[in-house]
């Protein structure tokens, strides 16, 4: 069994490091991508893709605050995982339907 390489998105791990906030970057990024700043730095949403002119962007930017010459490098990591998945058994999934409610006649007021 071959181990898998997964790559490992870490632009909030570099901002933590260097205290630099999503305001901040954005800010000094004119503030033009406050929404993709904050999709691409969130902890429940690893990014599929970056858009080159983004990912320069950001960089370019981190590099002004901190002044540290960072690099795609510092932003991806590689790391390799064993893929369990194909030895590990699967339990069945057993898909139920929520119990039906009954219905309840609606009562409409009386004209009176």
């Amino acid at each position: 069994m071959h181990p898998m390489i997964k790559v490992r998105w870490k632009l909030r791990d570099v901002m933590a490091e260097n205290r630099v906030s999503v305001a901040l970057l954005s800010a000094e990024m004119n503030g033009k991508r406050l929404p993709t700043l904050y999709r691409l730095t969130s902890p429940n949403n690893t990014p599929d893709r970056v858009d080159l002119a983004t990912l320069e962007a950001v960089l370019d930017t981190l590099r002004r605050i901190t002044g540290k010459p960072l690099t795609v490098g510092d932003l991806l990591e590689t790391v390799e995982v064993t893929d369990t998945a194909s030895t590990v058994p699967q339990s069945p999934v057993k898909v139920t339907r929520p119990a039906s409610r009954s219905k309840v006649p609606r009562v409409r007021p009386t004209a009176t």
